[in-house]
């Protein structure tokens, strides 16, 4: 409907959701206290399914003092096999902070809207108090590097007349001549002047356990993140799918790196790659 959904810390489960305006309080950094209902500390509604054409979502954060390094966890939580980020694609997102001179009221108090806040979608398991639950979640993020290509070329290149160059600033664009192009510096978390080789994939693991380890976001909700590997280094055609982002839960991340084993590596030599490429827009 047209209505107003509030919730202020606490937890409620729901069928479905159609329309609404979604207002959440995120009262702690991380994540909510999923099996403690009526004291989550970050307002979540659990969705069986994903929700249906929010009319807006309004994120209040009310911890006393905020850390550019926090993030939050709320809002929807829905299973894994539903894609909340296409979800809430055309949903109005803001982030509001206490402020004595701001200028909205809610819950009796003044806020003023945090220009810079990141809100991207990221997988999380929680446990409602009958074992761990593989979803999705919102995530307020207050700094680190963008979770948008757009965001990325907005910080990269200043000028509209370079964003505009697809020579320059498009996802192919290599404009610092290191080999390592627009779009993969973004999946990487490589700003435009970083050097590419703090942060590129590496082989890991041993032997009989090989593994691909690059850096990860699961919150870049733009990209897809692909690790394949194959026999023979010109025949990629014949090779397999060891992990896809859109499908694929992701293993915890170390410092935000993530490694991907092949279960099942033959004797022969083998070769693995990472692919990233940017989503249809939603």
């Amino acid at each position: 409907g047209s209505g107003t959904l509030r919730l202020d810390q606490t937890l409620i489960e729901a069928r479905a959701l159609a329309g609404l305006t979604s207002v959440f309080t995120f009262g702690k950094p991380g994540s909510p206290r999923y099996a403690q209902p009526a004291a989550a500390g970050n307002g979540v509604l659990v969705l069986e399914a994903a929700p249906v054409a929010p009319r807006a979502l309004q994120i209040y954060l009310s911890t006393p003092e905020l850390d550019p390094r926090d993030s939050f966890r709320g809002g929807f939580f829905v299973p894994w096999s539903v894609d909340l980020a296409a979800a809430l694609a055309g949903t109005p997102k803001a982030v509001w902070v206490s402020d004595p001179q701001g200028e909205q009221t809610h819950a009796g108090q003044t806020w003023s809207q945090l220009a810079h806040a990141q809100v991207a979608t990221v997988p999380e398991t929680a446990d409602f108090g009958s074992g761990p639950v593989r979803g999705r979640v919102i995530e307020v993020r207050l700094g680190g590097a963008p979770v948008t290509f757009a965001a990325w070329q907005a910080a990269a290149f200043p000028d509209p007349l370079d964003r505009d160059n697809a020579a320059v600033a498009g996802p192919g664009a290599d404009p610092r001549g290191q080999g390592v192009p627009n779009l993969l510096r973004y999946a990487l978390g490589l700003a435009l002047t970083d050097h590419p080789g703090t942060r590129v994939p590496q082989y890991a693991g041993t032997p009989s356990r090989p593994a691909i380890r690059f850096p990860f976001d699961a919150g870049r909700n733009d990209l897809v993140y692909q690790v394949e590997t194959t026999s023979s280094v010109t025949d990629w055609g014949a090779g397999v799918v060891l992990f896809d982002s859109r499908t694929d839960f992701p293993p915890a991340t170390d410092q935000g790196w993530v490694a991907i084993v092949d279960p099942a590596p033959p004797a022969a030599q083998r070769f693995y790659r990472l692919r990233v490429w940017l989503l249809p827009p939603r």
